[in-house]
């Protein structure tokens, strides 16, 4: 989130007090401190600037496909792909993206588990399978009723 102050207005003291008063509120309501960034904008000749709250919003968009019976699919004479190719599958792909910054970057990753890491180092060294082993309960044949 992004708290933009006025800079130059009548109104700053009262802006730069209140702007206090918003970053507090923020941060009773689970805002990070460190997910708060301040800056400020140029107000000079404005007798009552407002306070700017903001954010960064993520959305993932799929073109306009083309309807596939506009479009001469059998006749490619520069064998090129028609107007429309993979476009069901990019619009499919935005409609699955949980968190579209992902396309940025990428997520922190959750820290290692060395109690798990040391447990199959164990395993390994003492020559061990490291992976599960299976129960009773889990076997499966093949049947030659069917040829």
């Amino acid at each position: 989130m992004i708290l933009n102050t006025p800079d130059g207005a009548g109104n700053e003291a009262a802006a730069i007090a209140l702007s206090r008063e918003v970053r507090m509120t923020l941060a009773a309501s689970g805002v990070a401190d460190d997910a708060l960034a301040s800056s400020t904008y140029n107000a000079a000749g404005r007798a009552e600037a407002p306070i700017l709250v903001g954010f960064a919003r993520f959305e993932a968009q799929a073109p306009e496909c083309a309807p596939l019976w506009s479009q001469d699919l059998a006749h490619q004479s520069n064998n090129q792909p028609w107007e429309s190719f993979g476009c069901a599958t990019q619009a499919n792909l935005a409609a699955m993206i949980e968190d579209p910054h992902d396309l940025l970057a990428a997520r922190e990753q959750d820290p290692r588990d060395s109690n798990r890491r040391a447990t199959v180092m164990q395993a390994y060294r003492q020559g061990r399978p490291t992976g599960a082993t299976r129960s009773e309960s889990e076997s499966a044949s093949v049947s030659d009723a069917v040829q």
